[in-house]
């Protein structure tokens, strides 16, 4: 990935998100395997001959537990992507583009200073969807009219979100392509400009506020 002309920090940038989206995939993983566990230890409690739907509380409470795993898996997949766009910005452009990058109205223009036109990244349309999808996480639970636009979703809307874990093996998968195809082109575009207008040690901590503007 790295052109070999002049050193960007950019290679950095990269290692840095694959080190976030393996945090997410840890992430899922224990999820899973503790919503096994529990499972496991419902399907061990003693029955004394009662109703067949005597720990039905039990194990709904796991689904319920297991959805919301679901959903703070694709909150911390976006922020991935996120936190990716900002820090390319930030070294291409300054710190104040990318504060304005934090709204997703802005990010496309952005881009476009750096010559990268979003729509030709790739996977931005599955990355388009994690982003709906991601609001609609936060605002209520539901499949709004932005998500029902994509082909997952286009028999859904106004049903409430449901069946993440079909979903979230394709969006990772898309964010991992996005955003090392995003710096890719970044990379390409700081060594052909031959300086780097934007700052150099621009690195918004993984903890700075989630944008509530994603839209």
């Amino acid at each position: 990935m790295h052109n070999p002309k002049r050193r960007t920090l950019i290679p950095i940038l990269y290692r840095l998100s694959q080190y976030e989206l393996a945090d997410v995939d840890n992430l899922v993983v224990w999820f899973k395997s503790s919503a096994e566990a529990e499972r496991k230890r419902v399907d061990g409690l003693p029955t004394d001959n009662g109703p067949d739907d005597q720990y039905s509380d039990a194990y709904g409470e796991i689904e319920s537990v297991s959805h919301l795993n679901s959903e703070l898996a694709v909150i911390a997949l976006w922020r991935c992507v996120e936190l990716s766009r900002r820090r390319v910005i930030g070294n291409t452009l300054g710190t104040e583009a990318a504060k304005d990058s934090a709204y997703n109205s802005k990010i496309a223009s952005a881009l476009r200073r750096i010559d990268i036109r979003e729509t030709t990244i790739q996977r931005a349309e599955d990355v388009d969807e994690l982003r709906c999808l991601n609001n609609a996480i936060k605002h209520d639970g539901y499949v709004s009219s932005q998500l029902a636009k994509f082909p997952h979703w286009k028999n859904e809307k106004g049903e409430e979100l449901s069946n993440l874990d079909s979903v979230i093996p394709r969006l990772r998968e898309a964010a991992d392509a996005y955003i090392e195809d995003l710096m890719h082109k970044a990379d390409e575009w700081l060594n052909k400009v031959g300086t780097n207008p934007g700052d150099a040690s621009y690195l918004p901590p993984a903890s700075s506020t989630t944008s509530k503007n994603a839209d």
